[in-house]
């Protein structure tokens, strides 16, 4: 019943919608919340392929220090669930806020089953 609009006037979209892109940065399906690029520090080989498994062309490899890292633009809400499982291989370093908010989560999971 409505006209539709035009996807490039939705923001984000402003260059049209890229199927691939829109999977790799909503990981388990979230469709809302913030995209964010997150740095990943690189603990292991097998944090390369856990990257490589879920983010696909989507993350961004370097070295620094003699430290591997990753960059990745992903829905904030489902790294930090990824982030949960995989943190023996994995760290965040960046952005500060999103530190936090694992931090506060792995606190409350210390007090549940202490």
């Amino acid at each position: 019943d409505k006209p539709r609009r035009n996807i490039t006037t939705i923001t984000g979209f402003e260059n049209g919608f890229d199927i691939s892109k829109y999977i790799n940065e909503r990981i388990y399906m979230f469709a809302s919340g913030e995209i964010k690029t997150i740095t990943l520090k690189l603990y292991d080989n097998h944090a390369f392929e856990y990257i490589d498994e879920w983010f696909g062309n989507n993350a961004q490899y370097y070295k620094r220090n003699g430290e591997n890292f990753a960059k990745v633009t992903v829905n904030e809400h489902a790294l930090i669930y990824w982030i949960l499982q995989y943190f023996n291989h994995v760290e965040v370093i960046k952005p500060l806020e999103t530190r936090e908010k694992i931090k506060s989560i792995v606190n409350n999971l210390f007090k549940k089953y202490n």
